[in-house]
């Protein structure tokens, strides 16, 4: 609510997979949901209106950064770009 009165319409948000229903609830806003997001349910998220994006760790895993492998890291943005192309 604080939100509405410092006139803001972006929110990156983190939530359990469970309260993605309180994005409809606020469509006055546009969301980045982070929490609970993976290959498998992004494009759930994507196809709400007020998703503008999602994010997460298994965009970028701890061991694959930790190897430097950028090569296995571009694959796994490109697959999560193609989630969200219809």
């Amino acid at each position: 609510m604080r939100a509405t009165r410092a006139n803001l319409i972006l929110s990156c948000f983190f939530f359990y997979f469970p309260f993605g229903f309180l994005l409809l609830w606020f469509s006055i806003f546009k969301f980045c949901p982070t929490g609970g997001i993976k290959p498998t349910n992004a494009a759930d998220y994507l196809a709400l209106p007020n998703v503008m994006c999602v994010g997460g760790t298994w965009l970028t895993p701890a061991a694959l950064v930790k190897q430097e492998d950028w090569r296995a890291i571009a694959v796994l943005a490109r697959n999560a770009v193609a989630l969200g192309t219809p």
